[in-house]
């Protein structure tokens, strides 16, 4: 039997798990989104670029829906 989990197709993003609101999910993917296009496909998440977009998701996502919002960025989550 697969263990697989089913990958959605939601607001563009590729979600395999998600457990909030639609109008959360579809503002956290878009700013999300728009932020990390600023770094180049061969950023890490050490490089400073890379560390001010996931400051300014964090910061957007805490002043929109109130805070303490972790934002974790990456590539390879659950492969």
């Amino acid at each position: 039997m697969s263990k697989t989990k089913e990958i959605q197709l939601i607001f563009g993003a590729e979600v395999k798990s998600v457990d909030m609101p639609d109008d959360i999910l579809k503002d956290a993917i878009e700013f999300s989104s728009a932020a990390l296009k600023e770094c180049s496909t061969d950023a890490e998440p050490c490089d400073p670029i890379f560390k001010a977009a996931i400051r300014s998701i964090k910061e957007h996502m805490d002043e929109t829906w109130k805070p303490n919002w972790q934002v974790i960025v990456g590539r390879n989550f659950g492969s």
